[in-house]
């Protein structure tokens, strides 16, 4: 009987030896586990938080960054306008609003200046919700808020603003990405004002009137 008892016993003390054994300390494998996860999520992360200014292209980029434009104050518009209705092959809006300021930019792109040209002409013809007819060089009120309206051979580009726009400072601006900047027409309006027609080549600006 005392046999039987101590071979029972060892056994029972072996079970447990053989239990203790087979457990895996998951402290051990977890650490490493969890912070790959952890940095992996982190990326995923930080790819979703780029704003759109770090996806725009330099152009852009050096563009509002010249005219010191907070990036948290720019948002995207998405307008359908005039010139959308000629073959644009790119095209951006935006608008950002300043303290008592408010300022619309847009940019289409064309293919080549015939398109350019003719979706500008187009534009003059029914210009604004009234769909005014402007002849070029027309001294006149485009509408209530000021603006800048260049073309140059492949492009279009259209800035207004609440309070008055300086074209020199747009100009300079732009002309920071293009060698030999030629402007066809650059039509300007102060406040209530009237528009200014000019041809720039490089620096030299020179007066549009009325074509009878």
């Amino acid at each position: 009987m005392f046999k039987i008892f101590c071979f029972f016993l060892l056994f029972l003390v072996y079970s447990c030896q053989e239990k203790k054994e087979e457990i895996i300390d998951l402290n051990e494998i977890m650490p490493s586990s969890e912070r790959y996860k952890e940095g992996s999520y982190s990326e995923k992360k930080k790819e979703k938080e780029l704003s759109f200014y770090d996806t725009l292209q330099p152009f852009y980029q050096t563009m509002l960054d010249s005219l010191m434009i907070p990036v948290d104050k720019i948002n995207l518009l998405y307008s359908k306008d005039l010139p959308d209705r000629f073959e644009v092959k790119n095209s951006l809006k935006m608008v950002w609003n300043l303290k008592n300021d408010s300022v619309n930019f847009y940019h289409w792109n064309f293919k080549d200046s015939s398109k350019t040209l003719n979706a500008f002409y187009n534009w003059m013809d029914c210009y604004g919700e009234k769909c005014k007819s402007i002849k070029v060089g027309s001294i006149i009120n485009f509408q209530k808020r000021p603006f800048l309206l260049l073309v140059r051979e492949k492009d279009l580009f259209f800035i207004d603003a609440t309070k008055k726009i300086n074209p020199e400072t747009w100009i300079k601006t732009l002309n920071n990405t293009i060698k030999k900047p030629y402007w066809k027409y650059v039509i300007s309006q102060t406040p209530k004002g009237k528009a200014k027609w000019e041809t720039i080549k490089d620096t030299i600006h020179t007066e549009i009137k009325t074509i009878k």
